[in-house]
């Protein structure tokens, strides 16, 4: 049998190294030696600054994104799978922080970079979940291709603003041994789905890494399949309905929010033809990209639509 990489993750430090045993170049806490701040039972929080225009705080139940783009700052709260299940938290002096469920023997290990957040889960024994959920509230999930998922911010309609994506998923048990997961999305539910076998050794890392862009000048509003379908159908009127579907567009700088409204005001015939063409794909969307400076705009373009 091989030998485990890391110890059974029966306390805060195992669960850390635990991580750094699968990820050493991915993650980044002070050294295991150092003091930890917090103590069993205590529910603190951590604030990170993760850049000029995202901020990040764990609550150890939660972790606030909070984002300012444009004129219109605003946040995702993202419940972690152990949520109000969780019996000690504790703070490390990095800003990353630990949770830890008896009940659903998971481990939840948050820490924000400057660009991004990782939210990883280590399952201590066989009775771990093997479904983990994720909830972005505030947030609209399009799932890729490739198996990672975009994030969007939602307008007032339809429509969302794409600010990150939470990258392919992993999962990697005690021996090494890369596990089958993926993910798949219900709402603003994300859920890792982790394939644990008979002979899988614990502890389980399993890893969502949330990466947001620090361009605001390049955008892509992505429509989902139920309102491509919709649009298809006459579902949004020439004018005011449509200008709402376009709400995406108070993500971005009041100086461009005009035109570019004006601008997906006047493709309302186009885009309405490309709704119906990938209606009748049963696989389409529709999208949109541009840029602020200088202004522009390149759409209805089609994107394949691995679910609504």
């Amino acid at each position: 049998m091989p030998t485990p990489i890391f110890p059974e993750a029966d306390s805060v430090l195992s669960s850390i190294e635990a991580v750094h045993a699968v990820a050493p170049s991915l993650w980044d806490v002070v050294p295991f030696d150092e003091r930890l701040d917090g103590a069993a039972g205590e529910s603190q929080s951590s604030s990170v600054t993760a850049g000029s225009d995202v901020s990040v705080t764990s609550d150890h139940e939660s972790v606030t994104i909070g984002l300012d783009y444009g004129a219109a700052p605003t946040e995702i709260v993202v419940a972690t799978p152990i949520a109000a299940a969780s019996d000690a938290e504790f703070d490390l002096n990095s800003g990353a922080s630990v949770s830890q469920s008896d009940e659903l023997a998971i481990d939840q290990v948050t820490e924000a970079t400057e660009s991004s957040v990782r939210m990883t889960s280590v399952l201590d024994n066989s009775s771990a979940l093997d479904r983990l959920q994720y909830t972005f509230e505030g947030a609209v999930l399009f799932e890729a291709e490739d198996g990672s998922v975009e994030v969007g911010l939602a307008g007032d309609e339809v429509g969302a603003l794409i600010i990150g994506q939470v990258e392919q998923p992993w999962a990697i048990d005690a021996n090494g041994t890369p596990l089958d997961t993926h993910y798949s999305v219900d709402g603003d539910n994300l859920t890792q789905h982790v394939e644990l076998q008979a002979d899988t050794a614990f502890p389980v890392v399993a890893d969502p890494h949330f990466v947001w862009t620090n361009n605001t000048n390049n955008f892509e509003i992505k429509w989902t399949r139920s309102e491509t379908v919709a649009l298809a159908n006459g579902g949004y009127g020439p004018a005011i309905d449509f200008a709402a579907s376009c709400g995406a567009f108070k993500f971005l700088p009041p100086a461009v929010r005009g035109a570019l409204f004006a601008t997906c005001l006047d493709a309302y015939a186009r885009f309405v033809t490309a709704a119906k063409i990938q209606k009748a794909s049963g696989i389409g969307c529709i999208k949109i990209n541009g840029d602020t400076s200088p202004v522009w705009v390149l759409g209805p373009l089609p994107y394949t639509c691995v679910k609504s």
